[in-house]
């Protein structure tokens, strides 16, 4: 809204941006308190990160106008639509976005326009990789809302929708009014999303179909876009983009603390969602679907069950089948056994039988040796042959 100029303060001796609204044609009530709202919430904020206003006044005609800080460098836009960032830069810098909003939102005041052209560079810089976080000055508060109602300026209507549908929270695209911290929060998820892929999460040819996406889908995976962004920065930005505003960081502040953690290769907070849980969210955004996205799980679940049940079926006959081997071989070495046995006594019994063979033919030859010499001996000899059988025996 309005039209800024390059500017010197003379009484100061120093450049300025200086916005104003250009003509009273444009000049309704309602431009008017918005341009109003812009200088009174960058004056209540000082940050690092957030531009300055220096003046503000009114013209001879009646038109108010305020002096901002310049900022040399242009938009972030300008280098987004290069190239992507360094994952580790891409951190650092909406780290330090995240605290601007924190103080911001500390303040009382939400942005709900945040993009990379309404974020100013104070210093030049050739790629995204070149800036450096202080350089970042955050302007253009002009659709900002004072979250304590008394404060509140009423510039849009309750069902309006203002913003930038691409970097817009869903609850921002069905109700601008009822936009507050996680609106801006989301915007932050997808200027680090486009920084790490050099796309926005949604884009269509027309408004409608951006916000049909926006309400529908889930914003394609970094990892299919830039496959070397690291997991845990994955995981912060996809929480910053949950549909759900629950479902986001509850503080700008937090966010920040989470990607300082992933730059000390500390454990972030953020938890990827799991498939049961993504698959929840689908089926909520989109009801009219859920019944043939119901039967389809269920067809699937009965195919695995099927595929699930042969695999078992064939481990039971293939357990059985084993089962049976080894009582074979079990019963086969019992037999082996008992066969071994049966062979050890034979020749048990047959070493018995020559033995006893052996001491009979023995005796024999001893009975014959000593009738021979009793047929032969004096009846003295017969006496003494037969005292030494006698002992023999």
């Amino acid at each position: 809204m309005g039209i800024v100029y390059l500017a010197r303060q003379v009484n100061l001796g120093r450049t300025v941006a200086l916005k104003m609204i250009l003509d009273k044609a444009v000049a309704d009530p309602e431009s008017i308190r918005r341009f109003e709202l812009e200088a009174r919430s960058l004056a209540k904020l000082d940050h690092p990160n957030i531009v300055k206003v220096h003046d503000f006044g009114v013209r001879s005609d009646g038109l108010p106008y305020f002096a901002l800080e310049y900022c040399q460098g242009g938009s972030l836009a300008d280098l987004m639509r290069k190239d992507a960032a360094s994952p580790r830069q891409a951190a650092l810098l909406v780290a330090a976005l995240a605290r601007a909003m924190g103080a911001a939102h500390r303040a009382g005041i939400v942005h709900r326009d945040l993009k990379p052209a309404n974020i100013l560079l104070h210093e030049q810089s050739q790629s995204l990789d070149g800036i450096h976080p202080d350089w970042l000055k955050i302007a253009d508060f002009g659709l900002a809302k004072a979250t304590d109602e008394s404060e509140a300026m009423g510039h849009t209507q309750t069902g309006g929708m203002m913003g930038t549908p691409s970097y817009m929270a869903p609850e921002q695209a069905m109700n601008t009014a009822g936009a507050r911290e996680p609106a801006d929060i989301y915007a932050l998820g997808v200027i680090l999303y486009e920084m790490l892929t050099g796309r926005v999460p949604f884009r269509g040819k027309t408004i409608r179909e951006v916000l049909k996406q926006l309400e529908e889908d889930d914003p394609p995976p970094i990892s299919q876009l830039a496959q070397k962004t690291p997991r845990d920065l994955q995981t912060i930005c996809m929480k910053c983009l949950e549909k759900n505003p629950s479902k986001r960081y509850t503080e700008a502040n937090l966010l920040a603390d989470d990607l300082q953690a992933f730059l000390d290769d500390r454990t972030i907070s953020a938890r990827p969602s799991s498939t049961g849980e993504k698959a929840l969210k689908w089926i909520r955004r989109n009801p009219g679907k859920a019944p043939g996205f119901v039967a389809s799980i269920a067809m699937a679940l009965l195919m695995i069950a099927g595929v699930v049940a042969f695999i078992l079926e064939k481990a039971r006959n293939e357990q059985r089948e084993f089962e049976v081997r080894l009582e074979e071989q079990r019963k086969s070495s019992e037999r082996q056994r008992e066969q071994d046995a049966r062979n050890a006594e034979e020749r048990r019994q047959a070493d018995l039988q020559a033995s006893d063979e052996k001491s009979r033919a023995e005796m024999n030859q001893r009975s014959e040796g000593v009738i021979n010499q009793l047929l032969t001996a004096s009846p003295e000899g017969v006496k003494s042959i037969l005292d030494s059988y006698d002992q023999l025996l």
